[in-house]
């Protein structure tokens, strides 16, 4: 924050079943939280290793400014356009009406700052927090937030007041209530470089640390400097960002790439929406430029968002809920779209313009285009700034055929340019003025229009077996090229879904003669028992099943329709087992002799 100036249509038949993704297009796949970090150590995973993009929006007033219900509206309006992550502080010190009070009036501390929680306001803090868990959404949490030059915006007075043992109580304190919600990733600091505090703010991540190690952490410092900068060689700091105003911020991106050893980063913060006469293509300048250099998401910032209207002298709105549908906002759905329809986890930065050959600017100006390609060559992904003629090495593409995209990162329209042998080099114009992103593809594998969702592809169940489209031709192969499984038998009923929220869809049977459904939450195919793989008795002989994803939570659940009496029965929390209709849902829609359907009506 700037603090200074459904599932798709299916229709179930027992010899042919079309299959169809249980998730929202261009969303990424509900993450299993905690999230680690990768492999390589350049992104975010989540507990099944999924690739986390972190699409982020600053609400930093959210448990101190917002009701109940205002919380609502904001996070299911925010899960609608694809922001993943929040940066939320824990405890507000000027930037709320009742500061440092909730809304509710309740302070965090009944007395001495650090030493004495208020249980009232940490259980409306508790319940933002699962809000958001509710929804998928990771919460950056800010329990120690220093602010600007240690004033009063922040709590670095108090800090400096407190001594290493008030500060490590209070650490342990934070790190004792939210060791389990694990859809949090700690942020340490806010806005100040904090040399000058370092021994108390020391004492509060060990106390942080020694009563929760399941969770991430980062720094939040002065501008200009990175999450490591006055912390070089603390083991706490597990996740690197970048906190810059510079006009060039690809530069301060490519300088935490390169940083050794290896640290994850993504954009901290920049300039924010309605802030500091900001434009709609400096900020995706902000969510392209670092997320091509090597990051792995951005924060995007919008006033009077951030602050959720507390006052209006910041940047003359109030009305945040008017803010919800603005220009940046909407633009940030479109970048995470179009992220998470390409395999953006193993984009490599072409910082020696091996692919963007020419046309890619002057190094240093704003005009300067950033391009990744990705490690096996099958995509590359380009952001142009302003228009003019590019030049890519076509023999840096994997297959023998390149398909070429223009994405307008405006408005998420996709434009196909054409098929082109991968040779020699070609050039490549955008239709009009404005930034543009360029895509290019390695035609043979098949990918989605950028910014749309994997292709749904075509099967068949056939006496027990199932022989999936794999590749997508419509042309059936053989069993190596597209798939067999044995998994069911005759007279089953197939059913297909996201079973674990992985963002691919799984197979699985109902079996009417025993009312219990057989899925594969492995997705291997292969029937690996009811240990690995998911047995569930839901239902009778007669029902129907259907499945769909119920809450929004981006995993598909079970459920079936009665026709005997017209009743859905839906298993409402996902857990596989009957919970009665209170916890679970049971609806009276349809009489007998009707046929269910689901979606997103």
């Amino acid at each position: 924050m700037s603090r200074r100036a459904l599932w798709f249509w299916r229709l179930y038949f027992v010899a042919s079943v079309i299959l169809a993704s249980a998730v929202a297009p261009s969303v990424s796949p509900a993450a299993v939280y905690p999230l680690k970090v990768s492999a390589n150590g350049r992104y975010l995973v989540d507990q099944n290793n999924n690739p986390f993009f972190f699409s982020g929006d600053d609400a930093w007033s959210l448990i101190s400014q917002l009701t109940n219900e205002d919380v609502a509206t904001y996070l299911d309006d925010r899960k609608a356009k694809g922001f993943n992550a929040l940066w939320v502080g824990l405890i507000d010190h000027m930037f709320a009406t009742n500061a440092p009070a909730d809304i509710y009036g309740d302070a965090p501390f009944t007395g001495a700052p650090f030493t004495t929680p208020n249980e009232a306001y940490f259980a409306h803090a508790d319940a933002v927090i699962t809000a958001a868990a509710q929804r998928g959404i990771l919460v950056l949490l800010d329990p120690l937030y220093l602010g600007y030059g240690l004033g009063d915006q922040g709590w670095g007075a108090e800090v400096l007041a407190a001594s290493t043992a008030d500060l490590e109580s209070w650490g342990q304190y934070v790190g004792s209530r939210y060791k389990n919600f694990d859809n949090i990733l700690w942020v340490i600091g806010g806005d100040t470089d904090p040399t000058p505090v370092l021994s108390q703010v020391s004492a509060f991540v060990a106390g942080l640390t020694g009563a929760d190690s399941h969770h991430l952490l980062t720094a939040d410092n002065d501008q200009e400097e990175m999450a490591v900068t006055p912390w070089a060689g603390a083991s706490w700091l597990t996740v690197n960002n970048i906190y810059t105003y510079s006009p060039t911020l690809y530069q301060q991106s490519q300088t935490a790439y390169a940083l050794s050893p290896v640290m994850p980063y993504y954009l901290m913060e920049s300039y924010y929406e309605n802030e500091n006469y900001t434009t709609p293509q400096r900020l995706r300048e902000e969510a392209y430029w670092p997320s091509l250099s090597g990051g792995f998401g951005y924060i995007f910032g919008n006033c009077p968002i951030w602050m959720f209207g507390y006052t209006s002298s910041w940047c003359g709105l109030s009305d945040w809920k008017a803010q919800l549908d603005s220009p940046g906002s909407v633009s940030m759905m479109y970048a995470q779209k179009l992220f998470n329809s390409r395999a953006w986890q193993t984009l490599v930065p072409d910082f020696t313009h091996t692919v963007l050959t020419a046309g890619y600017g002057t190094w240093g100006d704003t005009d300067y285009a950033t391009a990744a390609r990705t490690a096996d060559g099958a995509t590359t992904i380009a952001y142009l700034p302003t228009s003019r003629t590019i030049t890519l090495d076509m023999t840096q593409v994997s297959g023998t055929q390149a398909k070429a995209w223009w994405y307008n990162p405006a408005t998420g329209a996709a434009t196909l340019i054409g098929t082109f042998a991968t040779s020699g080099t070609h050039n490549f114009t955008p239709p009009s003025d404005g930034d543009w992103v360029f895509v290019l593809d390695d035609a043979s594998k098949n990918l989605p229009t950028p910014g749309s969702s994997a292709p749904t592809k075509i099967g068949v169940f056939r006496n027990g077996t199932w022989y999936l489209d794999t590749n997508g031709n419509g042309v059936w192969y053989g069993c190596g090229t597209d798939t067999c499984s044995g998994w069911g038998q005759t007279g089953d009923i197939p059913v297909v879904g996201d079973w674990t929220g992985s963002g691919t869809t799984k197979i699985g049977i109902f079996r009417p003669s025993n009312g219990t459904w057989y899925l594969d939450t492995n997705g291997n195919g292969v029937w690996d028992g009811c240990g690995t793989d998911t047995c569930s008795a839901w239902g009778q002989t007669g029902d129907i099943p259907v499945v769909g994803d119920w809450t929004g939570s981006g995993t598909t659940k079970i459920g079936i329709f009665r026709p005997s009496n017209g009743t859905w029965y839906l298993d409402t929390n996902g857990n596989g087992v009957w919970d009665g209709c209170g916890t679970d849902t049971c609806s009276g829609w349809g009489q007998t002799g009707d046929i269910p359907v689901v979606g997103r009506w």
